[in-house]
Parts: structure tokens; C-alpha cells; sequence
């Protein structure tokens, strides 16, 4: 247990070393392998990971498609928020769009994992104009 509350201050501390760093975050970026190592073991290596690429034009431009299949299948299997907050952090880099990991997250969603996509379903209105409905797990039609 003390062991665990000394790496998350570790984590904690990497976290704000990065923080708006460039050259801290490349430094770092050396040792993602480490890092990606450590997800799911409560010790906020998604976070650290997040202000690692957060802005940050060259390391964006250095994800490889493993970093964002990873990330992928771990929303696909835990549905926490931070992965998709990592998702969604990558995907621009000071407002301006990064389209190759864009296309990346999409290829992994859209082809590879399509039942993490809403389901939505169109059904008749009474007036004749068609309602929309978010369906919230498996649609059998």
C-alpha cells in the first residue's frame, strides 16, 4: 500500500513537471513504454500521459497507432471517462486539428469496435414525423 501512494506521488509530480513544458514533456515521451505499462493500476498514468501530448505539436506528431489502439480497447473495456478524455486531447493541438490521429481513433471505433458507437433508432411519430431515440445497449433489428 505505502509503495502505491509513493508511485501516485511520483505520478502526481511527472504530471506537473510536463504541464505546459515542451521540453520536460519530450524528456518523458522517452519513456511512454514505461508509463503505458502502468495503466489500470490506479496510479494516473493516463493523466500523466494526457499533459505528456496536451499542446504539444511534436509529440503528437510521434503517436503511433498502438498508443491509440490501447487506449481503444480500454474504453471498450472499462468505459471510463479519462480514456476518452485522452482520446479527445489528442485529436488537437492548440485548437487545430490533427488529422492523422483523427483518422486513427476513427479507424479503430467505427471499423474495429462499432458497438462502443450510441445506437439510435428512428421511430414513427404519431403526426408522421419521424422521432429519434438514443438506445442505450445491444439493439436487436
Amino acid at each position: 500500500a505505502r509503495l502505491k501512494i509513493v508511485m501516485s506521488m511520483c505520478y502526481r509530480l511527472m504530471k506537473q513537471t510536463v504541464k505546459g513544458n515542451e521540453r520536460n514533456a519530450e524528456e518523458l515521451h522517452k519513456h511512454v513504454d514505461v508509463l503505458r505499462k502502468h495503466q489500470g493500476k490506479g496510479l494516473s498514468a493516463t493523466v500523466v500521459l494526457k499533459e505528456v501530448y496536451m499542446d504539444k505539436r511534436k509529440l503528437l506528431a510521434m503517436i503511433q497507432p498502438d498508443l491509440v489502439r490501447q487506449f481503444t480497447d480500454l474504453l471498450k473495456e472499462w468505459k471510463d471517462p479519462r480514456y476518452i478524455d485522452f482520446l479527445l486531447n489528442i485529436t488537437t493541438c492548440e485548437n487545430e486539428p490533427m488529422p492523422k490521429i483523427q483518422k486513427m481513433i476513427c479507424d479503430y471505433i467505427f471499423a474495429d469496435s462499432p458497438e462502443m458507437l450510441p445506437r439510435i433508432k428512428i421511430v414513427p411519430k404519431k403526426a408522421g414525423v419521424p422521432n429519434t431515440k438514443l438506445l442505450v445497449g445491444f439493439v436487436d433489428e
